[in-house]
């Protein structure tokens, strides 16, 4: 985040003998959070109502269809995999969000909702969003932590083009953003949720980080700057979209309930269904066709494996014969459909 770019930049100047060169600090991490404390205690009952009005009723956890079931209620250790995407890709988000006033964070955060949905078939999701949390002034050069996490609500339709989407995502994300001085704890305590472990506000979560720095000149020197993970997982699945260069997908992810071959697929589908959404922005996103050949191939092999009690039939065979015995209706419901 934040300071670990301002701690880099104190590193380089301080390095060189040039830490007079560095911004003054108007004000102090201690003096900075006795400010937003007092600052909340004027605001905090509008900010309870922003955020019950904008979760009552909301679904709290969006299940993958490759999960495993979780065994308790607690996350396992974490991993990560990495995807980068190519120059042309990179162009082509980067020129959608300047034609039309997108920021790159909420397209690429459209997309990850979109993703969810045609996964899930879950129209309504909450997703938690870290910002920065540097709403007080001259904070913008201390080294602290102030992150905070949004759980960021969005009910979607399925002939929305991606256009518009995407435009009334950023809406929605500014306005979480304008109320973020309420901390996720006081959220879920208020909501009746745990912060933390298997049952919260979401198991989900999307991050957009811009120019982290991959190295760092020591005078001569040039140290590498590498991530850590903390052992163990934050929520289930976390993708973070790096901003570079070449904008890259860094997934972390529960090892207890995904195997990373799963993730890296994920990650797949993320990247071609951005194309997808680029390649047409004014097709409904129920619409666009992100499942390779391999995926395809994939779906009609393993439901070749499943069968349908004494008759025999496959998944595949299953739906052909509905699809054609009930042309123009649904050949197959989920289970949360059904009536």
């Amino acid at each position: 985040g934040m300071s670990m770019g301002i701690l880099l930049r104190d590193l380089h100047f301080f390095y060189i003998g040039k830490a007079e060169d560095l911004p003054a600090l108007p004000i102090q991490y201690r003096d900075a959070v006795l400010a937003e404390k007092d600052k909340l205690e004027e605001i905090s009952d509008a900010l309870l109502d922003f955020w019950k009005g904008s979760l009552s009723d909301a679904p709290c956890r969006i299940i993958l269809p490759f999960a495993s079931n979780r065994l308790t209620g607690s996350l396992g250790t974490a991993d990560e995999c990495f995807l980068q995407l190519d120059d042309s890709l990179t162009s082509l988000v980067r020129g959608f969000s300047k034609k039309h006033g997108i920021t790159t964070s909420a397209t690429m955060l459209a997309v990850f909702y979109v993703l969810l949905y045609r996964y899930t078939g879950q129209k309504d999701a909450v997703v938690g969003i870290p910002v920065s949390g540097r709403t007080i002034p001259g904070t913008e050069n201390l080294i602290g932590y102030f992150v905070n996490t949004l759980p960021l609500r969005f009910i979607l339709k399925d002939d929305i083009p991606f256009v518009e989407l995407a435009g009334l995502l950023q809406t929605e994300l500014a306005k979480a953003i304008s109320n973020q001085e309420l901390p996720l704890e006081t959220i879920a305590r208020t909501l009746g949720y745990r912060n933390g472990g298997a049952n919260t506000l979401y198991n989900l979560m999307f991050s957009f980080q811009q120019d982290l720095p991959a190295k760092v000149r020591l005078g001569e020197a040039e140290a590498v700057v590498s991530g850590l993970l903390t052992g163990g997982a934050k929520v289930d699945l976390l993708l973070e979209v790096q901003d570079n260069r070449r904008l890259c997908l860094r997934a972390e992810y529960d090892t207890t309930l995904f195997e990373r071959r799963d993730i890296e697929r994920f990650q797949g589908h993320y990247r071609d269904l951005l194309a997808a959404c680029l390649k047409d922005v004014t097709a409904g996103v129920g619409t666009l066709n992100f499942f390779g050949e391999e995926d395809l191939s994939l779906v009609f092999s393993k439901s070749a494996d499943y069968t349908n009690g004494d008759q025999g039939y496959s998944i595949y065979d299953m739906f052909r014969r509905q699809a054609a015995a009930t042309p123009g209706t649904a050949a197959s419901r989920p289970p949360s459909r059904r009536r």
